[in-house]
């Protein structure tokens, strides 16, 4: 699993940002956490940082950092 670190507090942003990663080929689940602001991301192809980043900033919201 891959910890994406967000910058977001909304509880509907978690619910959505969850739905937006699992809908992108290549991602198996997201646990999305607003208590951490950490999305945790089980993948079933590799998907690079970038990719990772851009699908979440598209959507406006911003990633801190992906580790």
């Amino acid at each position: 699993m891959i910890p994406i670190m967000l910058l977001q507090s909304s509880l509907i942003f978690f619910y959505y940002c969850k739905k937006v990663l699992e809908s992108f080929a290549g991602i198996a689940n997201a646990d999305v956490s607003h208590e951490t602001g950490i999305a945790l991301v089980r993948m079933d192809n590799d998907v690079s940082d970038e990719v990772l980043t851009k699908i979440i900033e598209d959507e406006g919201y911003k990633v801190l950092g992906i580790e």
